[in-house]
């Protein structure tokens, strides 16, 4: 079994492998934000189905990226409370 302190260095590593992940989400996001506005402005107008797939499958990115940042977020706070908690 792990002492207190083995398992708090295991929690600290831990939230700064999820402060990273969540830093590392911006670029992510507005690359995602950016291919949808370009996509959008390159088919304005259109009226083919695939055009509109395309636009709601990357919507879908961001949103699913969204709720992992604050999934992580989550986790980390958590991680830290239970820290502080041994």
């Amino acid at each position: 079994m792990a002492s207190i302190e083995e398992v708090k260095a295991g929690l600290e590593e831990t939230a700064r492998i999820l402060e990273t992940a969540i830093d590392g989400s911006q670029p992510v996001g507005d690359s995602l934000d950016q291919a949808r506005e370009r996509f959008a402005a390159a088919t304005q107008g259109a009226i083919d189905d695939r055009a509109a797939g395309v636009h709601a499958l990357l919507v879908g990115a961001r949103s699913a990226l969204d709720e992992a940042v604050e999934t992580a977020r989550t986790a980390l706070e958590d991680a830290r409370e239970y820290s502080a908690a041994l």
